[in-house]
């Protein structure tokens, strides 16, 4: 298993386009830990997987920015953070659907 972006659906267009964010097992030893730690909400979510709308992106983009300030110079963690945070940012102002888990 693994943790991904599903962005699904894009102003009313089907994308289905995947952006892998971490193996099961890294999650659970290396994101885990510091999501509980932090009492990050949105990320936790990530565990069991959600679907999210455009309402959701503001929330999730601000608490992997608090991940990312916990993770301790973790480089490989904080690019896959980098290049999920772009990946929302690029959504933000359009109606969406995606799934991370």
């Amino acid at each position: 298993m693994s943790v991904s972006l599903i962005i699904e659906e894009v102003d009313g267009k089907k994308l289905d386009q995947l952006i892998p964010i971490a193996t099961q097992e890294t999650f659970d030893k290396q994101w885990l830990p510091i999501v509980k730690n932090e009492n990050l909400e949105w990320l936790l979510l990530f565990e069991s997987g959600s679907l999210f709308t455009q309402e959701d992106i503001p929330y999730i983009i601000d608490e992997l920015n608090k991940f990312s300030k916990a993770l301790a110079n973790n480089t490989p963690i904080e690019d896959r953070v980098q290049t999920l945070v772009s990946a929302l940012n690029k959504l933000k102002g359009k109606k969406v659907s995606i799934y991370i888990g």
